[in-house]
């Protein structure tokens, strides 16, 4: 299914609204934005966020100052996620910390931290060993001992030159959701604890020839 589908696919997760799914990726690309650099496309996908009338566009390419880009990408047709690989790889090319986030129809997430000096961190949210009821290829990552948690964001905080909030790092790991706010603002809402402001949105530059963008209107 692509775009927008019902929440609840799993056994204990039903709400009433549309669900988005897809990678938040959170990087500092050398040159160029994030939907150009060559680690991006073959392992988080070539569809990106563009904006909507509707919907506005929160999960768009953004940046966030200081060479910092986010933006929100997901699989297309064929292509596989490779979550871990694809975050590795990047920091490895960019010599920056990576983070990024697969939501999954806005009820839950699958966070993968990496920075150059070795630094990193798995984590699902919410942090619970219950069953989320939805699939992760690469595996979901167990329970995390929230102190545990926090430092290692933290880490990778003060290793990609942020200040953090400990305070809003610690509600969003330790924290009890109850599907409000969606995940993707959750993960979003992490991005800012990290010290990240909300940005400026980057127009899309959309190739008429790519298939993986959005129709084209005659």
């Amino acid at each position: 299914m692509d775009g927008y589908g019902y929440v609840g696919s799993g056994p204990s997760r039903r709400v009433p609204f549309m669900g988005w799914y897809g990678t938040l990726l959170l990087a500092k690309p050398v040159t160029g934005t994030l939907p150009t650099h060559p680690q991006v496309r073959p392992a988080f996908g070539s569809r990106f966020g563009t904006p909507d009338p509707v919907w506005g566009n929160a999960v768009g390419l953004y940046d966030l100052g200081h060479g910092w880009q986010r933006v929100g990408v997901k699989p297309f047709y064929s292509e596989r996620l490779r979550l871990a690989a694809g975050v590795e790889n990047l920091a490895a090319a960019t010599a920056a910390p990576v983070l990024a986030g697969w939501v999954a129809e806005s009820v839950c997430a699958h966070l993968e931290g990496r920075t150059p000096a070795g630094r990193a961190f798995s984590l699902h949210l919410p942090n619970t060993d219950e069953d989320c009821g939805y699939e992760h290829l690469e595996g979901r990552p167990g329970r995390v001992e929230p102190r545990l948690a926090v430092e290692a964001i933290e880490a990778w905080a003060y290793e990609a030159g942020r200040t953090s909030s400990t305070e809003v790092i610690s509600a969003i790991v330790d924290g009890t959701w109850n599907e409000a706010p969606a995940m993707e603002d959750e993960v979003l809402a992490l991005f800012a604890a990290l010290g990240f402001p909300l940005g400026t949105e980057i127009p899309p530059v959309v190739d008429p020839d790519d298939p993986a963008g959005p129709p084209v209107v005659p």
